[in-house]
């Protein structure tokens, strides 16, 4: 079989992957930090700083139930083949015992590298960093990305405890040091930045940990706090304590949520406060604004990210978001942004539009329908030389489960297009 129709069979097994478990009724993080818990005897082969409470509860690999060819995980060889780049930072939407019982679960399709308790900060880790979790919707995310699972609701912030801010920002600079990572927003992703890999899947992506994630003391405790830098970017950094968007859908749909700290500022269509917010094209297809519902982050930029200024009007500031103006407010006396730096991505002389990816695939390129226009600059975090994925097969051709990874093919440029992170090829754009 060619190599083409096995990828096109990879990316159809995705497209028809189902939902995550429903989640289990809540608990408070009061009645979960009230269960307590000693402190166990390290397994061999756990990855865990020896400051924290860690414990090894281990995936089982098998096949996915009802899903002939899929596995729990994918053996790897990380981070030889491929290379660790990123840190996901996910929210259940379940309890920590859903959570581990479906992390062991064989059948279960989803996989990630580590839990976190809210009461405590108590680590579990359930694969080897060598091994590929499917955890995050994106093939090319998940290839070279570990997966932290965070116990909690996206809805209520109270489970988000200092606790698990500092057993989770702990085990994120260990990680970090040791795979060489960078600590900042395009390298430790939340899975709500990450984009969908086609049009049918982008409104299918996570939107976890969501706007209450204080992104901001998490890099303070990283010891990587947002700077103001000198240069031709801003980066994204309201103050979390009275940035209080009136967000809808924490307990009810159309409820207000509870006035709560975020790390969100909104983007609005035109530069005033009674201006409806942006649209996004693929998850408001009508040419409506996006909404204030908690899971609709199509005209969210948050803490850490970094944008390309495109115009500046008094108090409000546009960026280059999804293919057009995007306004926030950022008043001199209160600022929303610091100035930042790094390389930018235009289009290159004589191209009007350009096509921009989920993944960066060069033998199945599938264009998402946004377009990057010329005159704009979006802000580039990583080159990414090209590539070429095998699947592991047995002498029957059946698949085991892995792949293998080379060079090869064409480059790309990371952007941070809008909430999430896309790609363009570099035979597409300037980078300067």
């Amino acid at each position: 079989m060619k190599r083409g129709v096995l990828l096109l069979a990879i990316l159809l097994a995705v497209l028809t992957a189902s939902a995550p478990p429903p989640p289990t009724p809540r608990e408070s993080p009061e009645s979960i930090a009230a269960r307590g818990a000693g402190k166990p005897a390290r397994a061999d082969g756990l990855n865990c700083p020896s400051t924290l409470d860690c414990v090894w509860l281990p995936a089982v690999f098998g096949p996915v139930l009802g899903r002939p060819g899929e596995y729990k995980y994918a053996p790897a060889n990380r981070p030889a083949q491929p290379r660790i780049k990123y840190i996901v930072i996910h929210g259940t939407e379940s309890s920590y015992e859903s959570t581990i019982a479906t992390a062991q679960n064989p059948s279960e399709p989803n996989s990630w590298h580590y839990s976190i308790r809210s009461g405590d900060g108590r680590v579990a880790q359930h694969l080897g960093l060598k091994d590929i979790g499917w955890h995050t919707g994106n093939h090319f995310i998940s290839w070279h990305s570990i997966g932290i699972e965070h116990e909690g609701y996206a809805g209520e912030p109270g489970f988000y405890t200092e606790a698990m801010y500092r057993a989770s920002a702990t085990l994120v600079r260990h990680l970090a040091r040791q795979f060489g990572i960078p600590l900042d927003r395009q390298h430790i992703l939340g899975h709500d930045n990450v984009p969908g890999m086609t049009p049918q899947w982008v409104r299918r992506m996570h939107t976890d940990p969501g706007p209450f994630w204080d992104w901001a003391h998490y890099f303070e405790l990283l010891d990587a706090p947002l700077r103001a830098e000198a240069g031709n970017l801003i980066t994204i950094a309201p103050d979390y304590a009275t940035t209080q968007p009136a967000f809808t859908g924490c307990t009810a749909p159309t409820r207000v949520c509870p006035k709560h700290g975020s790390s969100a500022v909104l983007l609005r269509s035109l530069p005033q406060a009674d201006a409806p917010l942006v649209n996004d094209l693929v998850l408001d297809p009508d040419g409506g604004a996006s909404t204030m519902n908690i899971s609709d982050q199509g005209a969210h930029a948050t803490a850490g990210q970094r944008y390309v200024v495109a115009e500046v009007r008094g108090d409000w500031t546009a960026i280059w978001y999804l293919g057009r103006k995007a306004w926030f407010a950022n008043p001199a006396s209160s600022p929303n942004a610091l100035p930042g730096s790094g390389r930018v991505a235009r289009p290159k002389t004589g191209r009007a539009t350009i096509p921009v990816y989920g993944w960066p695939l060069p033998d199945l390129p599938v264009v998402l329908p946004y377009l990057l226009q010329a005159g704009q600059g979006y802000a580039v975090s990583a080159i990414i030389d090209g590539f070429e994925f095998i699947m592991t097969t047995d002498a029957s051709g059946a698949r085991t489960g892995g792949w293998t990874v080379r060079a090869g093919g064409a480059s790309y440029a990371q952007i941070q297009f809008g909430h999430r992170v896309m790609f363009v090829s570099l035979d597409d754009v300037d980078v300067t």
